[in-house]
């Protein structure tokens, strides 16, 4: 993807709603925007930054960095998109000095398939649904997840808005459920014991992030 900004005049109007870049329509206090707006502060900081005497090194990977949140803006504002890019595998590659050739694929499963007859010797994708390929796999033995993750992306609950009684609701509950460790304990049937149909287990236990949001529930949103 080139480096490159486009400057972008709407003039339609405010009538409290803000548009998309697949030309969708949402309020201008949705999640979204507010991800657009913490997205454009952020790399606003980085400028800031790199307005100083860096060394070149840390310079580089600012400048890197602030690409990514261009991406990311972009794709944040049309709803659907990857996130994690094969550009971004490729410079993951690069820092580690490492050769290799990256396919996009359509889906985790078309990735799989590629891993399991050698036309690939690795995927990059959710490690939820990574694992979940894996123990669907003829012989999961044969796979293994290794490396850093290249992202962080939460689940969550979509609400409707202008129901505060419900929203209440739902928040009590879910904060019950993680005080009480029935949150932790349904994780760990879910994803660290057998499941069905094949009876296999992902092993993948709750990481800090997780474990820390459990212990403090909130509805702020991830920094």
């Amino acid at each position: 993807m080139g480096h490159r900004l486009t400057k972008i005049t709407t003039r339609t109007g405010d009538a409290g709603d803000t548009g998309l870049g697949d030309g969708a329509r949402v309020g201008k206090d949705a999640r979204r925007v507010q991800a657009l707006g913490e997205v454009d502060e952020l790399n606003s900081a980085l400028g800031v930054l790199l307005a100083e005497e860096l060394p070149d090194a840390m310079r580089a990977a600012l400048q890197g960095v602030q690409q990514d949140l261009f991406d990311v803006g972009g794709e944040l504002s049309i709803p659907g998109h990857r996130m994690v890019s094969a550009a971004q595998v490729e410079r993951l590659a690069a820092e580690k000095k490492m050769s290799l050739t990256t396919v996009q694929v359509p889906t985790e499963l078309h990735g799989m398939h590629a891993l399991e007859d050698g036309r690939a010797d690795a995927v990059v994708a959710p490690i939820a649904l990574l694992l979940g390929q894996i123990s669907r796999s003829a012989d999961p033995a044969r796979f293994k997840v290794v490396g850093d993750p290249l992202l962080m992306q939460p689940y969550a609950c979509v609400l409707p808005k202008g129901d505060p009684e419900y929203k209440q609701l739902v928040d009590a509950t879910l904060a019950e459920m993680m005080r009480s460790g029935e949150m932790a304990k349904l994780h760990a049937k879910w994803f660290e014991a057998p499941i069905p149909p094949y009876r296999r287990a992902l092993d993948l236990p709750l990481n800090d992030a997780t474990r820390t949001a459990f212990a403090s529930p909130n509805d702020r949103p991830l920094q």
